[in-house]
């Protein structure tokens, strides 16, 4: 059984996650170290403390905290491929703790048994909103019982979008499919504005996000109504499509993929791969040519990022929205 609550976004979903696991002052959760920051403010919200657990390079756990005070674990599907959750279940069931997915790549995606990611531990986040531009959208999704009995009714939809993810959407399909450039120079603009106030090409999550409070809030009335009538096949065959073209148009490159196989099941987020910053460039200037940007991922943890593994750090994206 899964009980389902939307919210504006996935740190607002997670949030609520902590609060029906109970998860306050005094607890500690833990999340792996390649992670964006701003997931961090999720646990601030609830008073609660982070302890972080290494990946090796296929972002698989190393070794998972043995601290008797870890609550809840969190677990990544990265770029909407499954994380293998036996590992995760297993320190749950020895440690009593809380098992909460972070599917915040992953909508449509399922893992090989079929199972719709998000779904499989007993909590589960997904940012809808990084698969189809809607103005925002997350959804928590309850796969214990005794957690669905403590939910919250579902906060109602608010309105007033901005015209902005609307304009967004049409031209970056126009561009699409006709081959035209009008969404990329006006990113481009836009991008070297921001530069020259804020010294980032990019938005730039700085360390006071892990901490910045959080107003709870559902999405919009017409980021629900995009939701409701998106065709998943549709965009599950884009996706794909997407990741096997991009995929033999950086073939010529000096790049890894991050993953070596696209299951049948997997609905990609992206395409990422690890490369240095010269390739990722050229790789850059080939997705354009389909109407995809590059991005660097993630902004790393103030506490993770001087030390952390260089394949933390040369993780790049295709990114397919």
């Amino acid at each position: 059984m899964t009980e389902t609550r939307y919210f504006s976004l996935a740190r607002h979903a997670l949030a609520e996650a902590l609060r029906i696991a109970d998860i306050h002052s005094g607890d500690i959760v833990a999340v792996p170290e390649f992670i964006c920051r701003d997931l961090l403010s999720s646990i601030h919200h609830v008073g609660a403390t982070v302890t972080y657990y290494p990946l090796d390079e296929l972002f698989n756990p190393i070794l998972l905290p043995a601290d008797s005070n870890v609550r809840a674990i969190v677990a990544v599907n990265y770029f909407g491929f499954a994380q293998p959750l036996e590992p995760f279940s297993e320190y749950c069931r020895l440690n009593n703790a809380i098992l909460i997915e972070d599917n915040a790549h992953g909508f449509i995606s399922s893992s090989g048994d079929g199972r719709p990611l998000g779904t499989r531990g007993q909590l589960g986040i997904t940012s809808i909103r990084k698969t189809i531009r809607s103005g925002d959208g997350a959804v928590l999704s309850v796969n214990d019982e005794y957690f669905i009995d403590r939910l919250n009714p579902q906060l109602p939809s608010r309105r007033g979008e901005s015209t902005r993810p609307i304009v967004v959407r049409f031209l970056a399909n126009l561009d699409r499919k006709y081959r035209l450039s009008i969404f990329r120079v006006l990113r481009l603009f836009a991008r070297r504005v921001r530069k020259m106030r804020t010294g980032h090409l990019l938005p730039f999550a700085d360390f006071t996000s892990e901490t910045e409070p959080l107003f709870i809030s559902a999405p919009y009335i017409s980021s629900m109504k995009m939701i409701e009538r998106v065709s998943r096949e549709t965009e599950r065959n884009r996706r794909v499509g997407a990741y096997k073209q991009i995929e033999f148009a950086l073939s010529s490159l000096p790049l890894r993929p991050v993953f070596n196989m696209l299951g049948p099941e997997t609905v990609p987020y992206g395409y990422p791969f690890f490369s240095d910053d010269d390739t990722a460039q050229d790789a850059s200037k080939i997705a354009e040519r389909f109407g995809y940007e590059v991005i660097k991922w993630p902004d790393l943890p103030e506490a993770v990022i001087d030390n952390s593994p260089i394949h933390y750090k040369n993780v790049w994206l295709v990114n397919f929205l």
